[in-house]
């Protein structure tokens, strides 16, 4: 009977001895989880923040969406020459420094408006040169371009459009070669 007490005793000392480390790590998984869960907790509230940024950022960036394209709508109801034009570009300008051309079929028989600045473009443009008493380069330049949108500017008034013979006008020539110019 001893014997077996013994037994019985070995093994519960033994198994308490065993059940220690699971109890102090069950203690130690508890405290570790609810560390985990604090942590996550914390992210997701900082997460939350950046969110809160982020649309602020969002609204912020749709409100200037909106006034740059009011501007463009601005911009393209004036009818000026923004940039200088050389051959190879295409475009809006180009267009319209077109249009300004095709006002004289003799500076540009072709009358094409294709938005590209091509060798008929740059032919029509050293004609227009030449009666603006300018250099004939055929690039339109700052000179060019400001006795150009001075034209647009007192021939087209409010329109918005190039009005036709506009090259062609009463008294163009002697506004053409005006020698006020930008400098």
């Amino acid at each position: 009977m001893k014997k077996i007490f013994s037994i019985i005793l070995g093994l519960a000392v033994l198994f308490s001895i065993l059940s220690l480390p699971v109890a102090t790590r069950a203690v130690s998984s508890t405290s570790s989880a609810q560390e985990f869960i604090t942590s996550l907790q914390e992210q997701i509230t900082r997460l939350r923040a950046q969110v809160t940024d982020l649309n602020v950022q969002l609204e912020s960036l749709r409100q200037a969406k909106g006034e740059v394209k009011e501007t463009a709508k601005d911009v393209k109801g004036t009818l000026q020459l923004i940039k200088q034009l050389r051959v190879g570009m295409t475009g809006d300008d180009v267009k319209i420094l077109q249009e300004f051309l095709a006002t004289d079929p003799e500076v540009y028989s072709e009358g094409l408006i294709t938005g590209y600045f091509g060798p008929m473009t740059e032919r029509a443009v050293q004609k227009l040169q030449k009666r603006m008493c300018l250099d004939q380069v055929g690039n339109v330049g700052p000179k060019t371009m400001w006795r150009i949108n001075e034209l647009l500017t007192e021939g087209a008034g409010s329109s918005g459009k190039v009005p036709p013979g506009l090259l062609r006008a009463p008294g163009i020539q002697k506004k053409l070669c005006a020698t006020s110019t930008p400098q």
